[in-house]
């Protein structure tokens, strides 16, 4: 959420977004390098470059994410 707050993207723009992450067990830090692009109104696709991974992300108005592709969805 805090990233595509951040960026305030338009349709069809992306924007690097370098970040770190705690990796458990081991709370070791990892950099991430991630990259979002906005595809909607309310649609980004969210990349994680260094884990080659992508998924797209659905927000409300406010920036919260509320579906993270299939891995999960919010409950109303």
């Amino acid at each position: 959420m805090l990233p595509i707050r951040r960026t305030a993207l338009k349709n069809g723009e992306m924007k690097p977004v370098e970040t770190v992450w705690v990796r458990f067990p081991s709370l070791t830090l990892q950099r991430l390098h991630q990259r979002y692009t906005r595809i909607g109104d309310r649609r980004y696709q969210f990349e994680a470059l260094s884990l080659h991974f992508m998924e797209c992300l659905d927000v409300d108005a406010d920036g919260v994410v509320l579906d993270y592709g299939d891995l999960w969805h919010s409950v109303p």
